[in-house]
């Protein structure tokens, strides 16, 4: 109930990444799927799992769909591009659960239009969560540099997924 206002932003929040997305590679489609990921209504029960990404992107080509990587989302309103990202340990938990599937972590800042990825490949790479105080309830996070080796632009990751559409034509 605490965070049910925040359910439109994140909302907001997904289409504003997908967008981004979308003005670049125009040919791709996108499925939003998680957990609430398509409403802002309260949902009073918690999925099976938690951390199911929100959106899969999909690539057709000859009337079949290629699932190029399923993509959970996640931002703030605002920090300085040289802040450390902060992140739910549960938006990692699917990712470690399913190391198989190709999964990130996509970042935006609404105050900037700040997009970044992060990258699931290799969880045991990750700091340690740190629990924190934020406006008076306990919150625990991963709390990534902005230049970590899981962190790529928004350009990076662009470029991975015309690289996983090569591999498809």
């Amino acid at each position: 109930k605490r965070y049910r206002y925040k359910w439109k932003e994140e909302k907001e929040r997904i289409k504003k990444v997908i967008k981004n997305i979308h003005t670049k590679l125009p040919e791709l489609k996108f499925e939003i799927f998680g957990f609430g990921a398509d409403t802002d209504e309260m949902i009073k029960k918690h999925p099976l799992e938690k951390g199911i990404p929100d959106v899969l992107i999909i690539y057709e080509k000859n009337n079949f769909n290629y699932v190029l990587t399923f993509l959970e989302v996640t931002g703030t309103k605002q920090i300085r591009e040289t802040d450390d990202i902060w992140i739910r340990p549960d938006k990692f938990e699917f990712a470690k659960n399913h190391p198989y599937l190709d999964i990130f972590i996509a970042h935006y800042v609404d105050d900037k239009n700040l997009l970044r990825f992060i990258s699931t490949k290799d969880t045991n790479n990750l700091p340690e969560p740190k629990e924190i105080i934020i406006r008076g309830n306990k919150e625990i996070y991963v709390m990534l540099s902005f230049d970590h080796e899981s962190v790529i632009s928004s350009d990076q990751f662009i470029d991975y997924l015309k690289g996983k559409i090569d591999n498809i034509r």
